[in-house]
């Protein structure tokens, strides 16, 4: 075992020895009013994890590419580290408040969360299509699990119990037929490249020769990745789940799982598949993703427009969101920068990265604000937020900001995304409609987001609703509405640390 690569894998494995440590406290502590300490433990042990995610026990020899090739940790995976923890301590602090009406165990909750953060980042180090379908199974598993968590009977009546295994259950057969599908198309691409490793597969895809396979092996990769990011026409369970989930963990689908599907993805097409020299038109996988990133926005914001439940607008524009990362996703070509020899700069992984930073506040925090009033009014229509603004400035600012950045309005990170994914579909002038579109489902979106602006601010507030102190919440409320603006006047930070995560592995 001295061969180990402990220091690369510090985060990972401190993360399992946090679950290991959750699981023996939740059998010795037996008492159930003390159960919620676990959720304090989990906490801090996440907390402690963002050191190592940072980087700070690799030293600068340290090796990026272990056991075989078989997983990276590259700064493209240490980004997705950092951003898995976060998401997770976000969902984490919103927990603790949310589970104050529900009778279930929290120390089962926290252990799952957890374990779903180990997944989330071993998906993003993925280089090997074996690992790649079992990381998305150990996610899958966990996120089904967490998803219909809300099994005994709750204190307020919310009916949240049967949405809840219900969506559950949904999920669940939408995952395993996608799973399933997914499969199949790593079995051709293995079939072709007669191994499983990514650069391996790369070699063989831009070749002459078996176009049709290749061509119908990337769809139903596509569709299987496609689901779990919530890409159109793979989304018809995101609204649903997102509606019957615990609160908390519907923020964590739409921003911590998307991500980690984001990350795999951008990683299998980007490295598996290659971005240049391909032999015929038909193997250039971004035309593919494009049309499947606008029908996205267009599918997610049109739906949006119709929602009268606000978990399920914000699941329709998580779709749209969806929509807007694939574009990056989409618009990533080879530009060699320096002179021969130089790292490769790609635009749409950049933009990829930096609209992640910003979506994952701005989208954490709008559900922070459901969290915060479904606790105080039991509700979770729009019009029920009537006169937020009289009861709660302090909320209601906040979920304006939110809602600017969502649509893409300065001054928030929301716009300093969108213009960094306008830019790479300007850079790739073939994909300028994908641009038009982009710009086209701002406007459309802008007006559903902006009628729960119209409703918080200028109708009068209904009468039965008492708020209720509470500190959790509000402070990731806070938090993430800080974030979204500071995002904004810092960004160059941000820019600096997604240059080129995946540039120098194309240089290899």
């Amino acid at each position: 075992m001295s061969g180990f690569p402990w220091a690369s894998l510090a985060t990972e494995t401190a993360l399992l020895g946090l679950g290991l440590l959750l699981v023996t406290l939740d059998i010795v502590v037996t008492d159930k009013h003390r159960k919620h300490l676990l959720g304090y433990v989990a906490l801090g042990g996440l907390l402690l994890c963002l050191l190592p995610a940072a980087g700070s026990c690799v030293g600068p020899d340290a090796p990026e590419e272990l056991f075989g090739g078989l997983y990276r940790t590259d700064d493209f995976q240490r980004y997705f580290r950092l951003l898995s923890i976060v998401v997770s301590l976000l969902v984490g602090l919103l927990t603790l408040d949310y589970l104050e009406h529900i009778r279930i165990d929290r120390g089962v909750f926290f252990i799952i969360l957890v374990f779903g953060t180990q997944a989330m980042i071993l998906l993003a180090g993925a280089n090997d299509l074996v690992l790649i379908y079992l990381s998305f199974e150990f996610l899958s598993i966990a996120s089904y699990i967490l998803v219909g968590f809300l099994l005994g009977k709750d204190k307020g009546a919310q009916n949240e119990v049967k949405r809840s295994t219900e969506a559950s259950l949904k999920y669940l057969i939408y995952g395993a037929v996608a799973s399933g599908v997914m499969l199949y198309g790593f079995s051709l691409f293995y079939g072709l490249a007669g191994s499983t490793s990514l650069p391996r597969i790369a070699e063989v895809y831009g070749q002459a020769g078996n176009e049709m396979i290749k061509v119908v092996a990337l769809a139903l990769v596509l569709v299987g990745m496609g689901f779990k990011v919530g890409a159109a026409p793979f989304h018809q369970w995101a609204p649903d789940v997102y509606e019957g989930a615990p609160t908390p963990i519907a923020a964590f689908l739409a921003v911590g799982s998307k991500g980690a599907a984001l990350a795999v993805l951008t990683r299998f097409l980007v490295i598996g598949l290659g971005v240049s020299d391909f032999a015929s038109p038909i193997l250039d996988w971004r035309v593919m993703v494009a049309i499947l990133a606008v029908l996205t926005m267009f599918v997610g914001n049109l739906l949006a427009l119709l929602q009268a439940n606000i978990k399920r607008l914000l699941g329709y524009s998580s779709v749209a969101h969806a929509g807007y990362l694939l574009a990056a996703v989409a618009c990533n070509f080879a530009v060699t920068t320096g002179g021969a020899g130089a790292a490769v700069r790609l635009d749409g992984v950049q933009a990829m990265l930096i609209y992640l930073a910003a979506y994952l506040f701005m989208t954490v925090g709008a559900f922070a604000v459901v969290v915060w009033y479904q606790r105080n009014s039991g509700s979770e229509l729009v019009e029920d937020y009537a006169g937020l603004a009289q009861r709660s400035p302090g909320m209601a600012v906040a979920m304006l900001i939110f809602m600017l950045s969502l649509t893409g309005i300065p001054p928030t990170a929301g716009f300093v995304g969108k213009l960094f994914i306008l830019r790479a579909t300007i850079a790739q002038g073939e994909l300028w409609w994908l641009g038009l579109a982009i710009v086209l489902n701002s406007v459309i979106s802008a007006f559903y987001y902006m009628n729960v602006v119209r409703v918080m601010f200028y109708l009068k507030p209904k009468a039965g609703v008492v708020l209720r102190p509470t500190f959790a919440t509000p402070a990731v409320v806070g938090l993430c509405a800080a974030a979204t603006i500071l995002l904004l006047l810092q960004f160059g930070v941000l820019v600096e640390l997604t240059a080129a995560p995946l540039g120098a592995i194309l240089t290899n």
